[in-house]
């Protein structure tokens, strides 16, 4: 939506009074208006006219709006209503103060433990809508709502947009507009195609979600379609753990298994997901090793002394022994004792501990 196209603070639209843009995208803008009769505010949702000019389109909108609309769960943001002026599509939904998973990223990835809390108050909302039929198309972290609530408690999750990508998913606009390819990062490899789709796109976009959330970065990157077909379809399924390992190392399996190409091989719901993920959470993390600094010492270097041995004849006792104050004894074998050159003590605040032969191959 053009910002000639957008309304102005003030403006009266469908009986709602505009008071401020929320947002703006391929798909249209959102903002918070005034509801006509009651005194609250909500989210006022026009849509992209492009996307809705042909007919079968628009009554196809309508038709899940209505389907939508009867979805009532506390982690589900339902429409409170809907229409059309002239050709432009509308609909109210309740307003949030807050942000949402998208916005939340700007500062860098989550805590795992916020991450998982967000994907499985989500999973909740999606195994409600699958088990009446209704599929979200559309998974991703825009989507997925964190209402700010006081006196510590915790942010409420609401997923919102259920069935808009279905309603115009017959539209030509689509790819065009940017809306289809903004939102590939998180789409099924069968979402490329042309066959059935059930509940298990959602689980795969759920998954996506995950790491994104963990990792600050959509799985496969790419900015055009054939690079995201590929990714989805043919690369390989990245590990969490390649950027972050820091993180618990179950991340890596959850993620495996929730982006199965195959719908076969990924979690029957997203419950299932929430609860590997949940899981995932108790298990060590990877960390990488160490880099050894040789330049530095983490003490103060030791005093060292050292004396030359004089090499043994072969007439002593098989077993030559060294002996230092306040040291513990160390045996130089015999068939070696001739082929010592050095014996290094190594002093410390605890005084000279060890005396350690330095062996010299003839």
């Amino acid at each position: 939506m053009s910002a000639a196209e957008r309304l102005v603070p003030g403006t009266t639209f469908a009986g709602y009074r505009v008071e401020r843009l929320l947002g703006s995208g391929g798909m249209g803008a959102e903002y918070v208006a005034m509801h006509p009769r009651l005194p609250k505010r909500v989210a006022l949702k026009l849509l992209h006219p492009g996307l809705t000019s042909d007919r079968f389109v628009r009554a196809r909108f309508e038709q899940e709006a209505e389907t939508v609309a009867r979805l009532e769960h506390p982690n589900i943001i339902a429409v409170e209503d809907r229409g059309r002026v002239g050709d432009q599509l509308w609909m109210a939904m309740r307003y949030v103060v807050g942000s949402d998973a998208d916005g939340a990223l700007r500062d860098g990835p989550l805590d795992p433990g916020r991450a998982v809390y967000i994907v499985t108050e989500t999973a909740e909302a999606l195994d409600y809508a699958h088990e009446l039929g209704v599929l979200h198309r559309d998974v991703k972290p825009a989507n997925i709502l964190l209402e700010r609530r006081g006196s510590g408690r915790r942010e409420r999750v609401l997923l919102a947009d259920f069935g808009i990508a279905k309603a115009l998913a017959e539209s030509a606009e689509l790819t065009t507009s940017g809306t289809m390819v903004a939102s590939l990062p998180y789409a099924a490899p069968e979402q490329f195609g042309d066959g059935e789709l059930d509940a298990r796109i959602d689980v795969y976009a759920l998954g996506c979600t995950l790491f994104r959330l963990l990792t600050g970065k959509p799985p496969y990157a790419g900015n055009t379609l054939h690079q995201l077909w590929f990714g989805h379809v043919q690369a390989p399924i990245p590990k969490v753990s390649e950027t972050r390992p820091d993180l618990p190392a179950g991340f890596d399996a959850v993620i495996e298994t929730a982006l199965a190409k195959q719908p076969g091989d990924r979690f029957r719901t997203c419950g299932e997901l929430a609860d590997a993920a949940i899981a995932a959470l108790r298990t060590p993390p990877i960390r990488p090793a160490r880099p050894v600094d040789v330049g530095r010492s983490p003490r103060p270097p030791a005093e060292t002394t050292m004396r030359r041995v004089e090499p043994v004849a072969p007439a002593p006792p098989a077993r030559p022994v060294v002996e230092a104050v306040d040291a513990e004894r160390d045996a130089v074998p015999a068939h070696r004792a001739q082929h010592v050159e050095l014996l290094v003590g190594v002093r410390s605040p605890r005084g000279l501990v060890r005396v350690q032969p330095v062996l010299r191959d003839p």
